[in-house]
């Protein structure tokens, strides 16, 4: 099994498939070593594109998310589960599902070789960036405003706005790994606050007291915070940027929430 070892997604995956024992008839070995298996040059090419299963004897070959259910019919354990992903639309939404990761695995989890370009980068694909755009969007912005309301969400897109323009200024050179960053934690952030937003919405319409309501939203706020700062953190550790961006991230999201949250406590209470 050849694979993007500096990719932490990529890692991490194959961890997975290492203690679920998957891997106990295959052996997993970094991209870079597959010029030693005698693999054409195209195909070496196309494994910036996904994983590879390689038949050593035989010469066959499964890519991608075929990869996957190849190793599970290896395992020889879960043929149920094996038959429900061959079908032709699950199987379909499978490949499309991988492609999506494998192209934009740089931006969801960079890898630590501090923005430094490498052999084993996924080949630029329009359609997968774009739609890569429309869903962090869709969870950075859209989550807040369902959960949070309007005016919520402004803010908190204010927020990020403001962390994603001074980040760029700050690293002009790398102002679209900035922004794409950006856009990466802010999504994050809003994944843990929509579910806490939605809990103290929820806690309003049970009659719960209003200073409870108000301490819970609050802490909601705080733990989002914390989240953008640990992943800011790792994220810009590994591409090489400012040291001093990620508490820039945290701040200012918390500073604009701190604007926001009273009156829409107060439009909660009423």
């Amino acid at each position: 099994l050849l694979y993007d070892a500096l990719c932490p997604i990529c890692a991490r995956s194959v961890g997975v498939l290492r203690r679920l024992g998957l891997l106990e008839r295959a052996e997993a070995r970094p991209i870079d070593e597959a010029e030693e298996l005698g693999l054409p040059p195209e195909e070496v090419e196309r494994l910036r594109s996904g994983m590879l299963l390689v038949w050593r004897a035989s010469g066959e070959l499964a890519r991608g998310f075929d990869a996957l259910v190849r190793l599970l019919e290896l395992h020889g354990r879960l043929r149920r589960l094996v038959a429900v992903l061959r079908v032709p639309p699950l199987r379909a939404l499978g490949r499309a599902g991988y492609a999506f990761v494998a192209s934009n695995r740089r931006i969801l989890s960079p890898p630590a070789t501090g923005g430094a370009a490498c052999a084993c980068d996924p080949p630029f694909h329009l359609g997968a960036r774009a739609a890569l755009l429309v869903a962090l969007a869709l969870l950075a912005f859209g989550l807040p405003a369902v959960t949070g309301g309007t005016r919520f969400a402004l803010f908190w897109a204010a927020g990020g706005v403001s962390a994603a323009v001074v980040g760029a200024a700050a690293a002009p050179r790398r102002a679209a790994a900035v922004l794409w960053q950006s856009l990466a934690v802010l999504a994050l952030g809003a994944s843990v606050l929509a579910p806490l937003l939605f809990l103290g919405r929820a806690a309003v319409s049970l009659g719960a007291p209003g200073p409870l309501v108000a301490g819970w939203i609050w802490l909601a706020a705080i733990l989002s915070a914390a989240v953008v700062l640990r992943s800011a953190t790792r994220r810009c550790r590994a591409l090489g940027l400012p040291a001093w961006l990620p508490g820039a991230w945290a701040g200012l999201l918390l500073a604009t929430l701190g604007a926001a949250l009273p009156p829409i406590l107060r439009q909660i209470h009423a």
